[in-house]
């Protein structure tokens, strides 16, 4: 363990426990927040449709809800991208993965990554 660790409850908080599978069940997203709760991760990372389940689950617990946004190609407009931002953080999602429009990235379209970014500021 690194120097900078002082103990394994420093290292869960880095981890973000994942389920972002377009045919996750209820079941197994509820399995996945009560994983972070035992294990005392930072926050548990969902799909925009499972942030009210999870909040539910974790409102009383120290795991956060994180939602991505525009998942999983990135390619939605950034209205799209700041609809989807204002909707899970209404539902409970406190942190936000957001995916970039690669397609804008190879093109070299700065003005397009920033407009998602600013969009859902």
């Amino acid at each position: 363990m690194s120097k900078n660790l002082k103990n394994v409850d420093e290292l869960a908080k880095m981890i973000d426990h994942t389920n972002v599978k377009a045919d996750a069940t209820e079941k197994q997203i509820e399995k996945l927040c009560q994983e972070a709760i035992e294990y005392g991760f930072d926050c548990a990372v969902v799909t925009s449709s499972n942030v009210p389940l999870a909040y539910k689950i974790l409102k009383n617990s120290s795991v956060k809800v994180c939602s991505v946004i525009g998942f999983p190609a990135g390619v939605n407009t950034a209205h799209t991208k700041a609809f989807e931002t204002k909707e899970v953080i209404k539902n409970g999602a406190e942190e936000l993965d957001m995916v970039m429009n690669i397609g804008a990235l190879k093109s070299k379209r700065e003005d397009k990554l920033l407009e998602d970014i600013n969009k859902t500021n």
